[in-house]
C-alpha cells in the first residue's frame, strides 16, 4: 500500500525535525530536503502542500518551532518577520 502524503509527511516530520532539533535558520533547507525525499517517494509537491495544510513552510517551520523548549529571542524575530511576510487568503 502507498504511503499518502499525509502519513509521509508526518513520518518526515518525526525523522528529520523532531529527531534532528533543526533550527529556523534552516528552514528553506529543511522544505526542499522534504520535497526531494517526498518526490524519490512518488508525492508531489503539491501533495505536500495540501497535506500540510497549504503551506508546507508553515508547516515545518511550526514543527521547528515546537521542537524547541525554549524558543531563542532570534528565532521569535526569524518566526514574526516570516508569518507577516505570508500570504493572506
Amino acid at each position: 500500500m502507498a504511503e499518502t502524503a499525509i502519513q509521509f509527511l508526518e513520518r518526515w516530520r518525526q525523522a528529520h525535525v523532531y529527531a534532528e532539533l533543526r533550527a529556523l535558520e534552516q528552514l528553506d533547507e529543511t522544505v526542499a530536503e522534504c520535497i526531494g525525499a517526498a518526490a524519490e517517494d512518488g508525492i508531489s509537491a503539491d501533495d505536500l502542500e495540501k497535506a500540510a495544510g497549504g503551506s508546507l513552510k508553515e508547516y515545518l517551520c511550526t514543527a521547528i518551532i515546537n521542537t524547541s523548549s525554549e524558543m531563542r529571542p532570534e528565532d521569535m524575530i526569524d518566526y514574526a518577520v516570516h508569518v507577516m511576510r505570508m500570504p493572506r487568503v
